[in-house]
């Protein structure tokens, strides 16, 4: 950089937040026109996920990567986390580390 006199510079957006409404203003009414679109990779059922993942890494993906749920699924997915969750507490596993970091 130094021997081609280049330019680097960053940027902010706290540094910017003075504008936060103006912005949002702005390129709200962009998104909503349909002018202003996102790019993502959508894979579907959370036994992708992983992979993924993954593939964030090895440059799989265009834009945010995004894993599809049906809905049903989804619903017992968390359900049966909810359940396990709520059996640890039931069981007074042993955490290290303060409980209100864990809503105990």
């Amino acid at each position: 950089m130094i021997t081609k006199r280049l330019t680097m510079k960053g940027l902010l957006v706290r540094d910017w937040l003075d504008r936060q409404s103006e912005f949002e203003n702005e390129v709200g009414g962009y998104f909503k026109a349909g002018k202003l679109t996102s790019k993502e990779t959508v894979v579907k059922g959370i036994e992708q996920a992983v992979g993924a993942f993954l593939g964030l890494f090895e440059g799989r993906n265009v834009g945010k990567m995004v894993v599809e749920l049906a809905l049903s699924r989804a619903v017992s997915w968390a359900t049966r986390w909810a359940g396990k969750l709520n059996s640890l507490r039931a069981n007074k596993f042993e955490i290290i580390g303060d409980q209100n970091d864990f809503g105990a």
